[in-house]
């Protein structure tokens, strides 16, 4: 995992964790409306750092077997 996606993961559960304290605060019927803004821009961050970066997952080569046979298969009925 890359610097810039575990940066992406703590900035999208500080804004998850924002998001719930404003909540609360609505429930207690004190609104702090900045625990919204903070954890709407920490989540919007934090998603956009963990989706840019994303990499490519290497083929795992299961199935290998079964793939060189149905190709050799469709290669004999062909002829």
């Amino acid at each position: 995992m890359n610097l810039q996606r575990r940066f992406g993961n703590f900035f999208t559960t500080v804004g998850i964790v924002l998001i719930v304290l404003f909540f609360l605060s609505d429930y207690i019927r004190q609104v702090q409306g900045l625990y919204l803004v903070g954890g709407v821009l920490f989540s919007a961050l934090g998603l956009m750092l963990v989706r840019r970066g994303r990499e490519e997952p290497e083929p795992s080569g299961r199935f290998r077997l079964l793939r060189s046979l149905g190709r050799k298969d469709k290669g004999d009925e062909e002829d």
